[in-house]
C-alpha cells in the first residue's frame, strides 16, 4: 500500500486531475491531501468533485484541513470571517459554484460535509502529514491545532527528541521544485518535506507546479500547472 501526499491544490482542478492520472492509484493506496484544496485558483468545485469521484470509486482519500478550508468553514457560520475569506480567494470559490457571495448556503451540502471531514493531521507508519507544520515551542506540537494550519518558518525549531524517527510532510509555504528536491535529498536527516510548489502561481518564476510524494517509493512526482 502506497501513501501519497499532495500539496496545496488551490482550485487547480485540471492540474490535480492530471497528477492523479499520473499516480495510477490502486484501491489499497492512500491519497493524502495536505489542505488548501480550495481558494485562489479557477475551479475549486472541480477539485472537490474529483475528490468526491475518487472516494465514490472506492479510493482511500485522507483530507487534512488547511487554513483556507478553516476560513471557508468559518465563513459559512460567521459573518465577521466571511469578508476575510472572500478576500483570501473565496470569491473564486463561489464563482466556481455559480453562487452569489450573499448566499453561500446555495452550495450543495455534500461539499460542506466533505470539508468538515478533514483532519487536523494524519500520523501513520513513521510520518506526520499536516498542512502548515508543527509548533515545537510546545511540549506536544500535535495539540496546537491553529499552528498546524497557519505556522511558518519552523524548520529550524524542530525538537528531534520529540519527533524521534518520524518525518513531517506538509504544505502551506510555497517553495520551488528545486527547493523540494533539496529537502528530499536530506529528508532522512532533516525529517521534513514541504510539498507546496505554488501551483496557483504559474506566472511567478519557479512556481506553478503541483507536487506529490510517494512515501513507499520515496519519490517526488511533479505536474506543471494546466490552465482550467
Amino acid at each position: 500500500m502506497r501513501k501519497i501526499a499532495i500539496g496545496d491544490i488551490h482550485g487547480c482542478a485540471r492540474t490535480f486531475r492530471k497528477l492523479v492520472e499520473k499516480l495510477a492509484l490502486g484501491h489499497q493506496d492512500e491519497l493524502i491531501l495536505l489542505g488548501d484544496m480550495i481558494d485562489r485558483g479557477p475551479d475549486t468545485k472541480g477539485v472537490l468533485d474529483e475528490v468526491l469521484r475518487l472516494k465514490e470509486a472506492g479510493h482511500r482519500v485522507v483530507l487534512i484541513q488547511g487554513n483556507h478550508e478553516e476560513l471557508m468553514l468559518n465563513a459559512h457560520i460567521d459573518f465577521f470571517v466571511k469578508d476575510r475569506w472572500l478576500n483570501a480567494g473565496g470569491r473564486k470559490v463561489l464563482a466556481s459554484f455559480g453562487v452569489d457571495e450573499m448566499d453561500m448556503s446555495a452550495i450543495d451540502p455534500i461539499y460542506w460535509q466533505l470539508l468538515s471531514e478533514s483532519k487536523e493531521y494524519y500520523e501513520k507508519e513513521g510520518f506526520i502529514f499536516v498542512h502548515a507544520g508543527l509548533n515545537f515551542d510546545l511540549d506536544n506540537p500535535l495539540e496546537a491545532i491553529r499552528d498546524m494550519r497557519w505556522i511558518r518558518d519552523w524548520h529550524e525549531e524542530i525538537n528531534y527528541d520529540w519527533l524521534g524517527s518520524r518525518k513531517v510532510v506538509h504544505g502551506h509555504t510555497p517553495v520551488t521544485p528545486a527547493e523540494v528536491r533539496q529537502m528530499h535529498q536530506v529528508f532522512s536527516e532533516k525529517q521534513v518535506l514541504d510539498l507546496d510548489t505554488g501551483c496557483v502561481y504559474p506566472s511567478q518564476k519557479g512556481f506553478g507546479y503541483l507536487t506529490a510524494y510517494d512515501s513507499a517509493a520515496d519519490e517526488l512526482i511533479f505536474q506543471e500547472f494546466l490552465d482550467d
